[in-house]
């Protein structure tokens, strides 16, 4: 959006911040405070620029304690589901004449709850993977376990057999001797 059309809707966009008796706060700690992401909170400072000023003193940006209860505010509509443009209506404030950040803020908002969302179904499918891989360990260890099992059984069947056979045929041959 061009500087000029900024101005014109909010001239004190611009303007030099002069401390005054209000008290002034560090976007990083309004957005602790209220415990807003960084993106978030972006959106909302980009969408609402019309109502929410920031000014920058000493190098850092900060907000007034006013519109530090705007963002306040505007963040708790959003968790109860209301849309910018909602928020803007019920501020008094006319949709149409957001600034152009704001759909571009909505956009922003969107991509972050879906990246999110998929973050979330990542975090599941890896926590679901971890789980049917130490399954599939377990079923490998008991087959192998089965099997060393089974292969004792039929060697000691198989001595046992050899066991027969020897006898049977001394016997037998003890038989054709006579003895």
């Amino acid at each position: 959006m061009p500087i000029d059309e900024k101005r014109r809707r909010n001239p004190e966009a611009d303007a030099p911040y002069q401390k005054t008796t209000d008290d002034i706060i560090p976007l990083p700690d309004l957005g602790q405070r209220l415990s807003i992401g960084p993106k978030p909170f972006r959106a909302i400072l980009e969408a609402f620029s019309d109502v929410i000023t920031v000014h920058e003193v000493g190098g850092e940006k900060v907000v007034s304690e006013e519109a530090a209860r705007h963002v306040e505010n505007i963040h708790r509509q959003m968790t109860q589901g209301f849309t910018f443009d909602e928020i803007r209506r019920q501020l008094g404030l006319d949709p149409e004449t957001a600034l152009e950040g704001s759909s571009d803020a909505s956009k922003q908002e969107d991509a972050t709850s879906t990246d999110d969302r998929l973050l979330e179904a990542v975090k599941g499918l890896e926590e679901q993977l971890k789980r049917f891989e130490k399954q599939r360990i377990e079923d490998r260890d008991k087959l192998m376990v089965t099997l060393l099992r089974t292969q004792k059984e039929m060697q000691r069947l198989r001595h046992e057999l050899r066991g027969r056979r020897s006898r049977r045929s001394k016997t037998l041959f003890e038989r054709l001797l006579g003895r």
